[in-house]
């Protein structure tokens, strides 16, 4: 016998997944086939839904998990923890509601495309909180992908780098200080030198 999976359309016309086992009785006289359909869609959301709970939720990171229309299907406390925004506010909205504006149109044509064509992506951006605060943040974007290749899901994770950026920031105003004071030091012998020149 052999069993496949596949997609049908039911008499209602909902969308649902099949099996299909066909095997084959042999007699003396003929060859006779039969086929055993099941309804396996409460099976496989099962399956999926057990995907998606192997995914960690208990970290630091912030963690997304959406449908392949992005539709935002689960968020873990972190999530919450950044962004400002409870399970029930973000369950079914998209990532887009955290757009800060402060990356161009470019920007996502070439995420998106990076991440369809290698089934993932990361770097920095920029997004905004609930109560509209800008906020730096890296982003890994990760498709989830069934036995066939077909993306059945985005898993997303990010950390908010708002304090190493604050730290990278003293860091380079501690360094302009030093060389304004290097050159104001250099600038000083240099008058000194001058001076004692007019002395002599």
């Amino acid at each position: 016998s052999k069993t496949n999976e596949f997609k049908a359309k039911h008499k209602n016309g909902r969308i649902i997944d099949i099996e299909i086992t066909v095997s084959e009785i042999k007699t003396e006289d003929t060859h006779i086939y039969s086929s055993i359909i099941r309804d396996i869609t409460e099976r496989k959301k099962h399956e999926e839904e057990l995907r998606i709970a192997a995914i960690s939720f208990d970290t630091h990171e912030g963690i997304v998990i959406t449908d392949p229309d992005t539709n935002i299907l689960r968020v873990n406390n972190a999530f919450t923890e950044i962004t400002g925004y409870s399970e029930k506010e973000i369950i079914g909205q998209k990532p887009k509601i955290l757009n800060s504006g402060k990356q161009d149109k470019n920007f996502y044509t070439e995420m998106w495309n990076k991440l369809n064509n290698k089934g993932r992506w990361s770097g920095e951006i920029w997004n905004k909180r609930k109560n509209g605060e800008i906020y730096p943040e890296w982003l890994a974007i990760t498709a989830v992908k069934n036995e066939h290749g077909v993306t059945t899901h985005y898993a997303a994770n990010f950390l908010d780098i708002s304090e190493q950026k604050n730290q990278q920031l003293q860091l380079e105003q501690k360094a302009r200080e030093l060389e304004q004071a290097k050159e104001a030091a250099e600038q000083a012998s240099i008058a000194k030198s001058d001076f004692l020149a007019n002395m002599s």
